[in-house]
């Protein structure tokens, strides 16, 4: 936000609920004694995650699904390539 012009204090931002976790979390930011708005934070640990997680994609998800296909499976038997079958 400081980036657009705006400083927030710690006092201002409200919280119902500690942040304890990644992704898009809603709290509001007081303005004013009268004045509110509500904001979604985007808590991640980089900048490439909180691109997707603002895209709507669940990183941890993405990365376990690309390590998927770049891992091959093990052959039917249950032996790995390269691996003795014991035979």
């Amino acid at each position: 936000m400081t980036e657009a012009g705006f400083t927030i204090g710690r006092q201002q931002v409200i919280l119902d609920r500690p942040i304890k976790t990644l992704g898009l979390h809603e709290l509001r930011i007081a303005l004013h004694p009268e004045v509110a708005v509500s904001i979604t934070a985007n808590v991640a640990q980089s900048r490439e995650e909180a691109e997707m997680q603002a895209k709507g994609i669940d990183p941890l998800r993405a990365a376990e699904e690309q390590a998927a296909v770049e891992t091959p499976a093990a052959p039917e038997g249950g032996a790995a390539v390269g691996e003795p079958t014991g035979g």
